[in-house]
């Protein structure tokens, strides 16, 4: 599934991979700002920032097992501080 992931920058860490700016596809409305993927097609040079900063990851693929661990250890937290009534 995540064949193709060998990094994650630090812009992919909060975003899961459905989030309709950063995700992994372009929304179903069109003509909404998409930054998620982006494929460069033109003339080398010719931007003014480096076509590196673009293949940039702006998703996490594991952001539902991050989601995931993270409710868990809250609960697990939460149930720790609750003590019985006496």
């Amino acid at each position: 599934m995540h064949e193709a992931v060998f990094s994650l920058s630090h812009v992919a860490l909060p975003f899961p991979p459905d989030d309709p700016l950063y995700g992994s596809s372009p929304p179903e409305k069109s003509g909404q700002l998409f930054l998620g993927s982006q494929a460069l097609q033109g003339e080398r040079g010719l931007l003014k920032i480096s076509g590196d900063y673009l293949l940039r990851l702006r998703h996490n693929p594991f952001y539902d097992y991050l989601q995931w661990r993270t409710l868990n250890w809250i609960s697990r937290e939460l149930s720790s501080l609750q003590t019985p009534a006496q």
